[in-house]
């Protein structure tokens, strides 16, 4: 099948049509994230008071404060930035929750590609994996709350699913993208 036969929406059905117990569990994993939007109240995450101060400071400052300033602010800053900016714009805390469930849905998604495109030998090992990405609690539960876990569990899952990738390249086509992959997976992200 051609690569645009493949986006369209009938090759993706196709393609979804031979993978109906991943689809199943995909959407199984879905459905309990978002069951922290309804059932898990933001407040509740052990230490979300000292995450949550992180992100009004950058709200109110327009800039990442110092572990010494915020203590939370030892952390990675990109969830903070992005919760600032997005709280800027009205979003609550509450609200928050939701794309905390967001990243580790995609975080899923990740996981579910990564199995596709390496664990071809076995389709049993593949729904099995899925299975066990989709209904681990912990993964569950770091996708309901209010702070930079989920982001960073997504990030990690891309940056894992890129890394053979990038080395399956020959010689000299693969240090620009290897540098890149490098790079980000260093950055304060």
């Amino acid at each position: 099948m051609q690569y645009t036969a493949e986006c369209s929406p009938r090759g993706i059905l196709g393609w979804l049509s031979v993978r109906k117990p991943e689809a199943a569990i995909f959407v199984f994993g879905a459905v309990l994230r978002l069951s922290m939007g309804w059932n898990y109240h933001p407040r509740w995450s052990y230490d979300t008071d000292f995450h949550w101060e992180v992100v009004t400071w950058i709200a109110k400052h327009a800039k990442v404060p110092s572990p010494e300033t915020v203590f939370e602010a030892f952390h990675p800053p990109l969830y903070y930035v992005l919760a600032a900016g997005l709280t800027n714009l009205g979003v609550s805390r509450t609200g928050m929750a939701w794309f905390s469930i967001t990243t580790s849905i995609l975080e899923l998604g990740v996981i579910w590609a990564g199995l596709e495109l390496y664990l071809t030998h076995s389709r049993v090992a593949r729904v099995t994996a899925l299975a066990l990405a989709a209904t681990t609690s912990a993964l569950i539960h770091l996708g309901g709350m209010v702070y930079s876990e989920s982001l960073n569990c997504l990030l990690n899952a891309v940056v894992l699913l890129l890394v053979p990738l990038v080395f399956r390249r020959q010689g000299g086509a693969r240090w620009l993208p290897a540098m890149g992959l490098g790079s980000f997976s260093a950055s304060p992200c």
